[in-house]
């Protein structure tokens, strides 16, 4: 049997992506403001380095128009977008 352990890693983790350093800085700060529960840290964040529209076109290509609406992978009813939506409008920067 080894000694040997590997790095441990999260579970349950979101893959957040954002065009560029200043967006990687304003997203960490408002998720952080809006939701002091949520344990994030800045590296769970990636910079994604051109513009994000590219990476939308890309998984478009791949998955098709109505990727969104046909994603069944979300779990979270209706009323947690609409509680999420209004803790985030709140937030004044």
């Amino acid at each position: 049997m080894s000694n040997y352990y590997g790095k441990v890693r999260k579970r349950s983790q979101n893959l957040l992506i954002v065009e560029g350093n200043h967006e990687k800085n304003k997203l960490f700060w408002l998720i952080f403001k809006c939701f002091p529960e949520i344990n994030v840290n800045i590296d769970d964040i990636w910079i994604y380095g051109t513009n994000i529209y590219m990476l939308y076109d890309d998984i478009v290509k791949e998955y098709g128009g109505k990727w969104a609406e046909e994603n069944d992978n979300i779990d979270l009813p209706n009323e947690k977008y609409q509680y999420l939506y209004n803790r985030v409008k709140s937030i004044k920067l």
